[in-house]
């Protein structure tokens, strides 16, 4: 219900806001992954009020070391999968001035800029509906390839359409190992894949020259 409120409003685009402190290595792998898909693996309460979340970003720590970030997460309400989980909160916090906005676990945002202004990084992110179109894909690679595929290969490649490229590389590295001659044929060509989707050309013709040559 808390959903629908906000897509039957008047609104377009939502944007709303998170502070939070990362330490560098943290901050380093989004830095790295500007442009792709990233999904959390929690859930994830944002504010309609950017100077509460920018005084969250900036509040002190013990930790040394640590880089203030805001999120700031835009979403294109009238377009968006519906099937995308989020919704305003309010009623349910003991502060009701805070506007906040809670999505649901495992939601995709592309990772669309990361910018400095004085001593806040800003990482600007669209909610995407990657997540559901890779989940809907997974679906049908399991329907429609069971004959051409076992299940422990479509995984990796749901992983790779979630542009979890690392984690669908190693997926795959690992499985290498323990797999047939046929398998191995399939996961060659799919750690090509991964590498030439992260740019990684050269490295992925020898994935793909392998595959094709067994």
């Amino acid at each position: 219900r808390q959903q629908q409120n906000i897509l039957q409003s008047d609104e377009t685009i939502l944007n709303v806001y998170r502070g939070i402190k990362l330490d560098r290595e943290e901050f380093n792998k989004i830095k790295h992954n500007q442009g792709k898909i990233i999904s959390t693996n929690e859930y994830l309460l944002a504010t309609r009020q950017m100077e509460r979340a920018v005084d969250s970003a900036k509040r002190s720590t013990r930790k040394t070391d640590m880089i203030s970030v805001l999120l700031h997460i835009q979403c294109d309400i009238k377009s968006m999968d519906k099937n995308i989980l989020f919704g305003n909160i309010d009623q349910f916090s003991d502060d009701h001035d805070k506007h906040e906005v809670l999505f649901d676990f495992n939601t995709c945002f592309e990772i669309e800029s990361i910018d400095d202004c004085d001593s806040l990084k800003i990482i600007k992110m669209n909610l995407s509906d990657q997540g559901q179109m890779a989940m809907r894909h997974f679906i049908e690679l399991k329907q429609q390839q069971t004959e051409e595929m076992n299940l422990t290969i479509i995984v990796g490649r749901l992983l790779c359409s979630l542009g979890e490229y690392e984690k669908s590389k190693r997926y795959f590295q690992q499985l290498f190992n323990d797999a047939n001659d046929e398998d191995r044929a399939w996961i060659e060509f799919n750690i090509g894949r991964v590498l030439a989707l992260n740019k990684e050309s050269n490295e992925a013709r020898i994935y793909y020259n392998h595959a094709y040559e067994r």
